[in-house]
């Protein structure tokens, strides 16, 4: 892959964001702001022309070929081919492995039948499935025929799942078979929804039908009537459903229009493959701009907007993470998250397209840590609850043991050591530096570094191989605000733990470098992508990287564009002299007090939730207010943790009002507003006796808080914390 100067397709002429086409050179912004290395590529070679790797080196080469491609599907060309007859695809708790060589097969096949049933270029696809290989295979196969598939929530309520179907205009739900009951119901209410994909043999369509609807043979049905592959789901919709106009907007089903949706499963649509199909000039005939996948907002401020990422959106930061942290021949990732979140999509789902390896789906979220451990992954990504629920399980491998706990304080001091120089060195840790220690091949500085007492110690080697963590070159975490107490836990272990930071609308922009992270900021711009501040602070972007606008929305999708490629973050950010950026706060959520002080409650709600692990959601209240105030939700399991450790008895609500348990939130209390400003800090607050979760009505899917709807709810508790 060559590396030159900046140029890149823009728009789609229609005033959607797309690449910059500015040239400038490397480091250097022509609007004042932060460059990362500019890139153009030109394909290596056709992907077709790519043969099984038999070394790493061929490995490396199929890698390359794969990040030149224009497009997703000819990256996944390339990558197969080289991966050969190696691991591509394995199903944690179960002994199903997918090999590439049958990766690229089923991809085909699939495609074939998903020709025949209509489905074709641009045309949604909607994915109602867990952590599973089959997921990855239709998903692939999908694009394979230009289409757009896109994943739904599991959790979303039904009527959500209806707008989020209608809104894309699908035609077809490809479920997993514990999901295929509730993909029919939503085709019950979508009458555009022609088919029902069940990528398994669990397929449960029992209850799917509504009551009162009736068969093909023209008997009624009821709730609980199976319905077998290959037959249709009859029922009733609502008119109106498919609507155009945001998402969610669906209500409740009345008897209307009849419909007509076709469960298969995968053999029966493969049979249905037409030999004419032309597999090779279908997924030749994809291109660059063409829209890949949809990702749904979370909806915090109104109804969930469509963003419409292309294959360059994709490819583009595939590319630009692969030059700052290179990816190894051979290497292993763990799926997990949600693919309705682009985190994982991209991540674990392209990101195995691009970089080959093997990647090991965990459907149940129960799992983790074991699949983690089994796995030893070499790149990793998880949101800040899973590192600090790594830190837990690290903490208690270290506990009583006196040689772990002065290793552990000796890692702390390395950390501040390395942060007060301007950042961790790629070597002093990380994996990279245990292998050295064994002999695997270190430079002498990393020997000198290991003598002078500045690489972790290896009293702590153990536990970095019981988390499965010790063989990680690439450790990443986002999607939410991390807490420096956990970042500076994982580092003192010996793991190099960067965080990163981009959104639905332009993916993975800023990473901090591997081999200088600093901690608290999310880095400087990835290779290709430029970023600056716009006059109020708000981040601004330019790059490959950049959505292709909302569907179905020109009015929101043209407040995204900013005018000469650049698109607006939300976020309001600084930046240092070395080009780190930081994120201060969202601004829509920016609180204005009665004095006219701007407060960005992100800053509030981390300093004290940093304070103690018990601490699950802080919700700062202070717009318009004298002062600031708060509404403290507890997290669940550190609840059960810290009355197991003080001997107190009870359920959730009686131990939220438990003097010992207000006495810490107390302390987490006064512990965050010593960092703050005395204007920001919080002067009273609520513990609540409730459980907040992500996908319940005041929490997102990606953990975003709805601000609207808490202000609501607990109306009442926050004006007592404001007596007259």
């Amino acid at each position: 892959m060559s590396v030159t100067n900046a140029t890149g397709a823009a728009g789609d002429g229609r005033g959607t964001p797309g690449a910059a086409e500015t040239q400038v050179a490397d480091g250097e912004a022509p609007s004042g702001g932060v460059q990362g290395t500019a890139l153009t590529v030109e394909p290596l070679a056709d992907p077709t022309t790519v043969i099984a790797a038999a070394d790493d080196t061929a490995l490396r080469r199929g890698i390359d070929v794969a990040l030149s491609q224009p497009t997703v599907v000819a990256a996944f060309q390339a990558t197969w081919r080289a991966g050969g007859d190696r691991p591509a695809l394995r199903r944690h708790g179960s002994d199903e492995v997918v090999t590439w060589a049958q990766y690229g097969a089923r991809v085909r096949a699939i495609a074939g039948g998903l020709a025949a049933i209509g489905v074709g270029r641009d045309d949604a696809v909607a994915f109602l499935a867990g952590n599973v290989p089959d997921f990855n295979v239709a998903d692939t196969a999908a694009l394979h025929v230009g289409a757009v598939p896109y994943s739904l929530y599991a959790t979303e309520p039904l009527d959500a799942m209806v707008g989020l179907v209608a809104d894309a205009g699908a035609r077809v739900i490809v479920a997993e078979g514990r999901f295929v009951a509730r993909a029919l119901e939503v085709a019950a209410r979508v009458p555009a929804v022609t088919t029902v994909v069940a990528l398994d043999d669990g397929a449960d369509p029992s209850g799917t039908a509504p009551a009162g609807g009736t068969t093909p043979e023209g008997g009624s049905t009821t709730a609980g009537a199976p319905t077998t592959a290959g037959t249709t789901a009859a029922g009733t919709t609502t008119a109106g459903t498919t609507t155009a106009g945001g998402a969610g907007d669906a209500g409740a089903p009345e008897p209307s229009t009849p419909f007509a949706a076709e469960l298969l499963d995968l053999d029966a649509l493969v049979a249905r493959t037409d030999p004419a199909f032309d597999f090779e000039a279908s997924w030749r005939a994809v291109g660059a701009e063409d829209v890949a996948t949809l990702v749904y907002t979370s909806g915090t401020t109104g109804a969930p907007k469509g963003v419409q990422l292309s294959h360059r959106a994709i490819m583009g930061p595939l590319r630009g993470v692969d030059v700052m942290a290179p990816a190894s021949p051979g290497g292993r990732g763990v799926s997990f998250l949600p693919a309705a979140h682009i985190t994982d999509r991209w991540v674990c789902h392209y990101g195995t397209i691009g970089f080959g390896g093997t990647l090991t789906c965990v459907p149940d979220p129960d799992g983790l840590f074991d699949a983690i451990a089994e796995t030893r992954p070499t790149r990793f990504f998880g949101v800040p609850r899973t590192w600090e629920k790594l830190g837990d399980r690290a903490r208690a491998l270290i506990a009583g043991d006196p040689e772990r706990e002065a290793a552990l304080e000796a890692g702390y001091a390395r950390v501040a050591a390395e942060q007060a120089a301007g950042g961790a060195d790629d070597g002093a840790t990380g994996g990279a530096g245990d292998r050295a220690a064994d002999g695997g091949g270190a430079d002498g500085d990393a020997a000198d570094r290991s003598a002078a007492g500045t690489a972790p110690s290896d009293a702590l080697a153990p536990v970095r191989e019981a988390l499965g963590l010790a063989d990680a070159e690439w450790l990443a975490v986002a999607a939410a605000p991390s807490s420096v107490a956990m970042l500076e836990l994982v580092h003192a272990l010996g793991l190099q733990l960067a965080e990163l930071w981009g959104m639905s609308e332009f993916i993975m922009a800023l990473m901090n470098p591997p081999e200088r992270i600093r901690l608290g900021a999310v880095g400087v711009p990835i290779p290709g992508v430029e970023a600056r501040l716009a006059d109020d602070g708000e981040l601004l972007l330019r790059g490959p990287n950049a959505c292709s606008g909302y569907r179905n929305d020109p009015v929101r999708t043209a407040e995204l564009a900013q005018g000469d490629g650049w698109v607006a973050s939300g976020d309001v950010a600084a930046v240092d002299d070395d080009g780190y950026f930081r994120i201060v706060g969202r601004k829509k959520e920016l609180m204005i007090n009665s004095s006219g002080k701007n407060l960005f409650p992100a800053k509030i709600e981390g300093a004290v939730s940093d304070a103690s692990p018990l601490v699950g959601y802080v919700a700062s209240i202070g717009d318009r207010r004298r002062f600031v105030t708060a509404l403290i939700v507890l997290d669940a399991d550190e609840l059960r943790a810290f009355a197991a450790r003080e001997g107190l008895e009870g359920g959730h609500a009686d131990l939220a009002a438990h003097p010992a348990v207000l006495a810490e939130v107390e302390r987490a209390v006064a512990a965050g507003n010593d960092h703050l400003a005395r204007v920001e800090q919080v002067r009273g607050f609520t513990v609540l006796a409730d459980v907040w979760t992500p996908g319940d009505a005041v929490v997102t899917n990606t953990m975003k808080l709805r601000r609207r709807v808490i202000a609501e709810r607990y109306a009442e508790v926050i004006e007592a914390l404001y007596p007259a």
